[in-house]
């Protein structure tokens, strides 16, 4: 759950608005753009791209705790090893 969030269902109501910035020419971000629209791979990217989102929400400081993404991280796991 997000910081100062109890019960709301959605994840990133409690927090004021926020602005991610990305290098569009990181190798990660790249790939994102390359994977959409391309089925199975765009699902992959899908869960990749909030993946990278609730990272810089950890880094800012702004989740109680991480434990919501395990199952994202172990989707995402799951993806790259069954390439």
């Amino acid at each position: 759950k997000m910081l100062n969030q109890a019960n709301m269902g959605n994840k990133t109501a409690a927090l004021p608005p926020q602005m991610l910035e990305i290098n569009p020419s990181h190798k990660m971000i790249v790939a994102l753009a390359q994977a959409q629209g391309e089925g199975e791979k765009s699902a992959v990217a899908k869960l990749v791209a909030e993946q990278i989102l609730d990272n810089a929400l950890i880094a800012a400081g702004l989740v109680d705790d991480p434990r919501m993404m395990l199952s994202r991280l172990n989707e995402i796991l799951v993806a790259t090893l069954t390439k």
